[in-house]
């Protein structure tokens, strides 16, 4: 990633007015989440950009509770009462979601439940008919907070709520929804926490009270809790977590209680054993009449004697993996595979898509014990023998898994598969996807050979500037051919590799491109105030519309990121900062205006656009070199 990568330059000063001078430095941030791949859980999932959200596909009903407790201990102490206020609470006809949820919590804390400190309101309660006990108010707190409130209570060196939230980035869950519900339990291990204390645990819960909520709605909302708490454990804590617990609770108003009966389900989200497996979500659903305690005592038993997170390793929360290889694609990762072999190493890449660099000897074993039955049979059957024939020599090759669960879409490869020819024409990409590749509807798995490393990242990794120049129109043929059919929109440094014994720079991560029918996602950019231009330039929201223009500004980020990092700032190089300046600017403007610029002006910022790569194209050469290919043919 380019999160804390420097890259130092003297300027001459250029057209700043007397006495401002140009920043020498310039900070290169990672990658920001597309907006339209963010889902909030705190509604119906939906995506920003309203797509269907299909982060839950895989859910599974069981109908008996032994995935949620376990029998010895729960017949130890099992809870047999709950209070006459709470009954009367979920009879009563006027309580919302709300009403309920506090009526419930103030039962959980009489049950001696624990929820973490920002749960307690000073409020008063809400129900206010005669005879009825006032409710404690439960006090709800977003994602990000919630976990840096846990980490900092029961774990050493917490995140602050602003620190976790840039610790979760990569994760599709929006860290700002809000869980109707968080408990504390104590882990089931004896083995005690970094701090000599009891193992604690936490559990999501979600409430339902109104018609346009049903009980699907309830566990889908709640697995993306569960799917979030998995992926902090699991990618940003380096914990060999196999399985977490959530809960929701239905009222009677819930779509198909018809008034007369309300539920607890209890939720159990697991990540894949096999590569081409999905979440797991296991559901045990409880419904009864307003006068039967026994979906209540379920709840309350749960919290008091379920089953606590699963851990692959004997010793729950023992030797996390080291920080440095904390990244986002151990979410869906198989545990079995972190650690590297011989034959087999993780990529510690920036996304939550699994990529493996392998020898033959190591493609052959992933397709012998990590991979279940292929659901298109003869499409993975092919790719096997592929790989079977496939030199027996020293070459290493990249083995990429993209799956529903992480890229948010279904026939994850749809896009790809529908430019395949454009991909055959061009010579460079037609030898790095060395092997057709393999997809169904929940899962792509893509090789390719190694065509080289990130040491283009480096300061000074190019010899002189007309080195960048020859290494950088491979770069600008590729991207160009793709658009529109698939358009790259990541066009940027951190999806280079560079063949430095060729002076070569090749594109990767085009399966992740977009089709000629479908925008390019807009970014959830972040503007501090430092280098602003340089954001809005690499991910310029205002022209997503213009598949091919997005693509040119990206290409003019890219190609100053590397003349900067390798070559001091002078001569045209200097000239075309000082352009991608003044448009940068206007870019930013039209990205965070409340209003859009009038049609002129917008057409005005495209002509300074065009202008701009017309220059790029002077410096590079890369149309002159075109056609006189062209014309050589």
């Amino acid at each position: 990633t380019l999160s804390h990568l420097m890259a130092k330059t003297r300027t001459k000063g250029g057209d700043l007015p007397a006495g401002k001078r140009r920043r020498t430095s310039i900070r290169l941030k990672m990658a920001p989440p597309a907006v339209g791949a963010h889902i909030s859980a705190s509604k119906s999932p939906k995506t920003r950009e309203q797509h269907a959200a299909i982060a839950i596909v895989n859910i599974t009903h069981v109908y008996n509770d032994e995935l949620f407790f376990d029998a010895a201990a729960a017949a130890a102490s099992t809870v047999t009462t709950v209070s006459p206020m709470v009954i009367k609470s979920i009879k009563n006809t006027r309580l919302g979601e709300t009403g309920l949820r506090d009526a419930v919590y103030t039962e959980l804390l009489r049950q001696k439940i624990t929820f973490p400190k920002s749960a307690h309101s000073k409020g008063r309660g809400v129900t206010k008919r005669k005879n009825f006990k006032k409710s404690k108010v439960y006090s709800e707190t977003n994602l990000s907070s919630l976990l840096a409130e846990f980490e900092t209570t029961y774990w050493k060196n917490g995140q602050t709520a602003g620190g976790m939230e840039r610790l979760m980035q990569g994760l599709p869950v929006t860290t700002s929804s809000k869980p109707d519900a968080t408990v504390i339990v104590e882990s089931d291990s004896d083995t005690p926490d970094t701090n000599g204390k009891k193992n604690m645990e936490l559990i999501f819960g979600e409430f339902k009270n109104n018609i346009k909520y049903s009980i699907t709605d309830s566990v889908n909302q709640c697995a993306l809790y569960l799917y979030a708490l998995l992926f902090w454990l699991r990618s940003r804590r380096g914990l060999k977590v196999e399985a977490v617990y959530g809960f929701t609770f239905c009222g009677r108003k819930c779509e198909g209680h018809g008034q007369g009966t309300y539920s607890v389900s209890l939720i159990k989200i697991s990540p894949p054993q096999k590569l081409n497996e999905q979440l797991k979500v296991e559901v045990f659903m409880k419904q009864g009449g307003l006068d039967d305690h026994t979906p209540l005592l379920l709840l309350v038993n749960f919290l008091k004697h379920g089953k606590r997170w699963e851990h692959a390793c004997d010793v729950p929360g023992a030797d996390p993996i080291p920080n440095e290889r904390c990244i986002s694609a151990l979410f869906t990762l198989p545990t079995a595979l972190w650690t590297d072999t011989g034959d087999r190493q993780l990529v510690l890449n920036g996304t939550m898509s699994i990529v493996f660099r392998v020898t033959k000897a190591g493609l052959e074993d992933l397709f012998a014990n990590h991979f279940n039955e292929f659901e298109d049979k003869r499409g993975g059957a092919a790719m096997q023998l592929m790989v079977q024939e496939l030199e027996n020599n020293n070459d290493m090759y990249y083995v990429k898994i993209r799956s529903t669960d992480t890229c948010m879409i279904k026939h994850p490869l749809q896009d790809m598969k529908g430019a395949e020819d454009v991909i055959l024409e061009d010579d460079d990409l037609r030898f790095t996807y060395c092997l057709p590749v393999y997809g169904d509807a929940s899962c792509c798995i893509i090789i390719m050979r190694n065509r080289g490393d990130m040491s283009h990242l480096k300061k000074n990794a190019f010899e002189s500037l007309d080195s960048l120049r020859s290494a950088f129109r491979g770069i600008m043929g590729t991207a160009l051919r793709l658009c529109p059919r698939l358009t790259h929109c990541d066009v940027l440094p951190h999806n280079f590799v560079f063949e430095s014994n060729h002076n070569h720079l090749h594109l990767v991560d085009i399966d992740e491109g977009v089709s000629e029918m479908e925008l390019v996602y807009q970014r959830e950019l972040v503007y501090d105030g430092e280098d602003d231009w340089l954001t809005a330039i690499s991910y310029p929201n205002a022209v997503r519309e213009d598949k091919e223009r997005y693509t040119k500004v990206q290409l003019m980020a890219s190609f100053l990121i590397l003349a900067l990092l390798n070559h001091a700032e002078v001569g045209a190089v200097a000239e075309l900062r000082v352009e991608a300046e003044k448009v940068g600017e206007l870019l930013h403007r039209m990205d965070i205006g409340r209003k859009p610029f009038p049609f002129v002006k917008q057409m005005g910022v495209m002509v300074m656009i065009d202008s701009l790569y017309d220059k790029l194209n002077a410096l590079v050469g890369y149309e002159n070199e075109s056609n006189a290919e062209s014309l050589s043919l």
